[in-house]
């Protein structure tokens, strides 16, 4: 972060005395079709360009040594038409950006409230990002403001637990077309730390659950070095982002039109260099959310996404079950005792994707754990567990049905899956050893 801050600083300064000026955008310089900016050190540029085969014009970001890979576009729902080579960037008299057409129409504005008049400055900055400054406060950034389908290192998916608010990356129609498409990622604005997919609003793919201040490295040995990324809280915001130890690399995670999240990787300065997919999701049908519907499992085999019940439990439509079909999930073999003079006990499975829709009760014992999904009939699920050592360990129950579950999970993100206490009627827990019992 300390790097960052002299970075902007020092960027800033050299704005002001002229030096880095394709660098910075000022009243009366605009960017215009024949105009970019370009960072600093040489990464990005900003300016008018053209996707794919397409005859409309964007304004956006790219990195300098790579064209075609576009990373943030400000007017990405309403495209300049191909004939209008008078369209400009500029920041207005109020102190805002604006894109303007040919007819000096408002395409694009950051909407800054507060004034600052047309002594704001913008600058693109090497991470990619572009921020405007208005004395010495920065009053916004695209990384922040933005509607992109990148998230770069840096960079933070944020939601408001109080308010709901949240920023998302969008991908795009096309590979020819900016405009939001049918995708979205982003944190989840209920629940447990986590992140999903939506299709239309829907859930598509979700990852684990995380913890608050959860950071997870990897050693990547293919290509030398480690990357990280973190869940952290702030005030009532959480927020996921991620980063890389060597900067030799240009990683970048992209939401593809089609739905699949991927971490792409290059190495910097070499223009034939071609994007290698470290990994992405979903890449198998487990991936894809609650594939086998309540209370079924799901299990890669080979190249085959296989689904089956949970112990004490069975299809609701075995007709539609037998055909592939895992829409309506499982229901329960034996009803729950839930105190009426009958037992009830927890099933311990391994290597599990939690189930989402969760409730975080807080750092206590597993006993506690335990006992408090035990007294409540509609608890169905239990886990107790700490994701690194130095975090807390934490008591997670759920309620009703449990849905999107995988068994020895391993997609996207984490490598890993953990414990989870399933309650089942106590008959149920005969020849099962792993089992915890109420």
């Amino acid at each position: 972060m300390g790097s960052y801050v002299l970075l902007t600083f020092l960027c800033f300064f050299c704005c002001k005395i002229g030096a880095s000026k394709d660098s910075c955008l000022r009243h009366g310089h605009p960017v215009t079709p024949n105009r970019t900016l370009i960072s600093a050190g040489g990464n990005f540029a900003l300016g008018f360009f053209r996707p794919g085969n397409s005859s409309s014009s964007f304004l956006g970001i790219w990195y300098n040594s790579i064209n075609n890979t576009v990373i943030w576009v400000a007017n990405r729902e309403s495209p300049l038409p191909p004939q209008d080579s008078q369209a400009h960037f500029t920041v207005g008299d109020d102190g805002n950006l604006r894109l303007l057409d040919g007819e000096k129409n408002v395409i694009w504005s950051t909407n800054i409230s507060g004034g600052g008049g047309n002594s704001s400055v913008a600058l693109l900055l090497d991470t990619g990002e572009l921020v405007v400054k208005q004395g010495e406060s920065i009053v916004w950034e695209s990384f922040n403001n933005g509607d992109s389908d990148t998230l770069m290192p840096g960079m933070r998916l944020k939601v408001n637990k109080k308010t709901g608010k949240r920023n998302v990356i969008r991908c795009w129609s096309s590979s020819d077309d900016p405009r939001p498409g049918k995708f979205s990622w982003g944190m989840d604005p209920k629940g447990s730390p986590q992140l999903l997919i939506w299709k239309e609003d829907v859930p598509y793919s979700r990852s684990n659950l995380f913890q608050d201040g959860f950071t997870y490295s990897r050693y990547l040995p293919q290509l030398g070095y480690s990357a990280y990324y973190s869940f952290a809280t702030k005030n009532d915001e959480e927020y996921f982002s991620y980063g890389y130890a060597d900067t030799s690399f240009q990683p970048r995670a992209i939401l593809t039109p089609g739905g699949n999240l991927q971490l792409l990787l290059r190495q910097k300065g070499i223009r034939d260099n071609q994007w290698l997919i470290l990994w992405q999701v979903p890449s198998t049908k487990c991936d894809l959310y609650s594939h086998c519907g309540s209370f079924g499992v799901c299990e890669q085999d080979g190249s085959h996404s296989v689904c089956s019940c949970l112990k004490g439990f069975r299809p609701k439509s075995l007709k539609d079950w037998d055909k592939g079909k895992y829409d309506a999930g499982c229901e329960r073999s034996i009803a729950l005792g839930c105190g009426e003079g009958e037992e009830d006990g927890f099933m311990r499975l391994a290597l599990m994707k939690w189930p989402d829709h969760s409730s975080s009760l807080g750092n206590m014992t597993f006993k506690e754990c335990q006992l408090e999904c035990s007294k409540n009939c509609s608890c169905t699920a239990f886990a107790y567990a700490n994701i690194t050592p130095d975090s807390a360990v934490n008591c997670i129950n759920w309620f009703g049905d449990l849905v999107d579950l995988t068994h020895n999970y391993s997609a996207g993100l984490n490598d890993f899956g953990q414990d989870l206490y399933v309650r089942v009627h106590a008959s149920e827990l005969s020849n099962t050893p792993s089992v915890q019992s109420v």
